[in-house]
């Protein structure tokens, strides 16, 4: 039956002609080098102004302090998680956040650091609606 991928057509088109922030794609998995400088851009779509903000594993939000490692800073296009020197309590999951007049957009990024001694990861389970959105 066509209805249900119209309707799923329709409302994705409405969201992004709202100008509420979205990120394409909704989740990333990245690997990172121990003991490399990394840097991970977050860039959503929507109607600017975008607010961002980085949030590490332990769900606290990542500062523009460049004493401190992770530390943000904004970009052409977005807002830039850099990793001065990648540890292996990197690993993890961390999220961007997008925030305009709509409303707040999330994207989690799965972080696994490549040790001399093989990967570390960190396994997480992300619940999602039915409409894709993790929860």
């Amino acid at each position: 039956m066509c209805v249900p991928l119209f309707l799923a057509i329709l409302i994705s088109s409405v969201a992004a002609q709202s100008g509420h922030p979205e990120f394409d794609p909704p989740f990333e998995e990245i690997v990172l080098q121990e003991g490399s400088l990394q840097n991970i851009e977050c860039v959503a779509k929507g109607e600017l102004p975008l607010v961002y903000k980085w949030y590490n594993q332990s769900d606290a939000e990542v500062t523009s302090d460049a004493n401190r490692d992770p530390f943000t800073r904004p970009s052409e296009n977005g807002f830039s998680l850099i990793f001065a020197e990648v540890k292996r309590s990197h690993a993890g999951l961390y999220s961007c956040s997008a925030t305009n007049k709509y409303g707040t957009a999330s994207k989690p990024y799965d972080i696994t650091v490549n040790t001399t001694s093989g990967k570390v990861r960190i396994s997480l389970c992300l619940l999602t609606s039915g409409a894709g959105q993790i929860i």
